[in-house]
């Protein structure tokens, strides 16, 4: 364990996450994406935990956080963002405490989608091989995105992927660090993040399902998408196998300040080059008035 184990009951279902650090400190909010849970992010807590109260949530479905009864809206974004803004209140009940939030894969889209509402308290989002969901929108015209996305159509096909995950989470686990060009000796144990792999690959569909009416939206000119005004760093691998290269113009309506990096690495920078990409964080943290 990379920290204290905390669970709750968040809005009627048994939630987990991982808090550590100096609870003095400003927030550190580290949302992981599929198929991790929040020991993916082990080197970032230990290496710092003396300047941040870290709290790394469990993604909805993966253990300990409970998997709703056929309701896949509690897997979709806005039912995401209403969970961790509980369990922010749970750890800072007084709100009043500095945010910085990293997201990796599809723990962006709700770092994205949370840190707007957290108004002058963010003081730093970390968008780390991942996309906004008005990036995704977006993408949905280019080739090259919709070519590299190949395995979500897979996600989405009914039945079929969750039977294979059930049977065989081990490997989808091995699969993914593999196609995602993580070295073996930089992966995880596979005890602890073999939760990940089943029920969250509902956050796909119910992520999918929400799409129509704000590409509705996307193609009449308008927008739901509010402006971050604290800073942003966009971090990608030079080998990053399921993304195009993030634009500077992709993010004229979501960020007034912008900082994009290309590191080396494949999918999971954070994971295969720690130390590169603590370096990198550390200069964007310190840099911004933690």
């Amino acid at each position: 364990m990379v920290g204290s184990l905390v669970t709750r009951k968040i809005r009627g279902l048994e939630t987990g996450w991982i808090s550590t650090g100096d609870k003095s400190k400003p927030i550190l909010l580290l949302l992981h994406g599929y198929p991790d849970t929040p020991e993916s992010w082990e080197f970032q807590i230990e290496n710092f935990r003396e300047d941040f109260h870290i709290i790394a949530p469990y993604t909805r479905g993966a253990r300990p956080s409970e998997s709703p009864t056929d309701n896949l809206s509690r897997y979709s974004l806005p039912s995401t963002v209403l969970d961790l803004l509980e369990i922010l209140k749970v750890e800072n009940p007084d709100k009043n405490k500095d945010i910085y939030c990293i997201g990796h894969d599809m723990g962006t889209l709700q770092a994205w989608e949370i840190c707007p509402l957290l108004g002058k308290r963010v003081k730093g989002l970390v968008s780390i091989s991942g996309l906004s969901l008005n990036q995704a929108i977006n993408r949905l015209s280019k080739l090259s995105q919709l070519r590299k996305s190949w395995y979500i159509y897979l996600f989405l096909l009914p039945y079929i992927p969750n039977a294979l995950a059930q049977r065989f989470p081990a490997g989808i686990l091995k699969l993914a660090h593999k196609l995602g060009k993580l070295p073996t000796r930089n992966r995880g144990r596979l005890s602890k993040a073999i939760t990940g792999v089943v029920k969250p690959l509902n956050q796909y569909k119910a992520i999918v399902r929400s799409l129509p009416p704000m590409v509705t939206e996307a193609l009449r000119g308008e927008s739901h998408v509010a402006k971050l005004h604290s800073p942003v760093l966009i971090i990608y691998g030079d080998k990053e196998p399921f993304l195009d290269r993030p634009q500077r113009d992709e993010f004229l309506s979501q960020a007034n300040n912008l900082t994009i990096r290309i590191v080396e690495g494949g999918h999971w920078p954070h994971r295969e080059n720690a130390p590169s990409i603590n370096g990198v964080l550390e200069d964007f943290f310190y840099g911004n008035g933690s």
